[in-house]
């Protein structure tokens, strides 16, 4: 028996947890933690139970755990005089183009105000560069070949998955977890010594599937 440990895509990276120093060993049972280079699609509004999925039009390398939606901006700060201003203004928490003092023109009469929508709102790419899938909602596809003795069943430990994940083992569904806590999925021994592990990971809200409150 063999277990695959892997901390996925949890809330922040300082959420994340570190793997555990060791396990018990029991005889015949052997250990390894999944973390590390992934290929990465996105695939935006896809339903992640269909199958076959669209071929991405492309993939990149990302580190696991990996959360796409919290990549941050790569702001430009010679476009404003001080950094603590450029930072305060790139930060997409504060609404959705940053803080509306930096990127809008308002005029106040008699209490009622218009607001104008001008060229600042485009220096907001051009200077807080932010990342194009920063705060996006969709489905996203995490895929690794392991290699795995033949004929040797297996455990795919998770620790976490927002919000729904599926677990495909050689393009086989294993699993369909509502995400958030930890699961984990029996693989099945296979003559092949080779394993691809595709994990399709939906952050979408849906009110079926994954409700949320």
């Amino acid at each position: 028996m063999e277990i695959w440990t892997l901390y996925f895509a949890l809330w922040t990276a300082s959420a994340w947890p570190t793997e555990p120093l060791h396990y018990p060993h029991y005889h015949g049972r052997q250990v390894f933690i999944l973390n590390g280079s992934w290929a990465f699609a996105f695939l935006g509004q896809q339903d992640p139970a269909a199958w076959p999925l669209p071929e991405p039009d492309a993939w990149e390398l990302v580190e696991v755990p990996d959360a796409f939606d919290l990549r941050p901006n790569d702001p430009n700060c010679d476009c404003w005089p001080a950094r603590e201003q450029c930072e305060r203004c790139c930060d997409r928490s504060l609404g959705h183009r940053g803080d509306p003092e930096c990127w809008g023109d308002r005029r106040y009469l008699d209490g009622v105000w218009i607001y104008e929508q001008g060229q600042h709102w485009q220096g907001f790419e051009a200077c807080c560069r932010p990342d194009p899938l920063r705060l996006r909602r969709g489905t996203a596809l995490y895929q690794t070949e392991v290699e795995a003795a033949p004929n040797t069943a297996a455990i795919l430990h998770f620790a976490a998955c927002t919000n729904r994940c599926l677990v495909r083992v050689d393009g086989e569904l294993l699993a369909d977890h509502a995400g958030l806590s930890p699961f984990e999925v029996e693989v099945l021994p296979s003559v092949e010594g080779r394993r691809r592990i595709l994990v399709i990971a939906d952050n979408s809200f849906n009110m079926t599937t994954h409700p949320a409150t």
